[in-house]
């Protein structure tokens, strides 16, 4: 029977929740620091844009929490 495939018995239903919202909110939360940090590029050097960019690809909570603590604040919005 297809049904008895699709249901899983063991794991709860907020599992496949948790797990759908959690990796969406991560994403969220890059895109908000890469877009705040390609609207300050132009105060930034080159060397400085990418390591920031690297920053919040790679960790991406840690970095845009770095990134909005200390990295925002030295460069100006034009």
């Amino acid at each position: 029977m297809i049904l008895d495939s699709v249901i899983d018995p063991v794991t709860p239903a907020w599992f496949d929740l948790v797990f759908s919202i959690v990796p969406l909110v991560l994403v969220i939360i890059a895109i908000t620091g890469l877009v705040s940090i390609i609207r300050r590029y132009r105060s930034m050097s080159v060397l400085e844009s990418a390591g920031w960019t690297a920053v919040v690809v790679f960790a991406p909570v840690l970095g845009t929490l770095v990134w909005f603590g200390v990295g925002r604040g030295r460069y100006a919005l034009e």
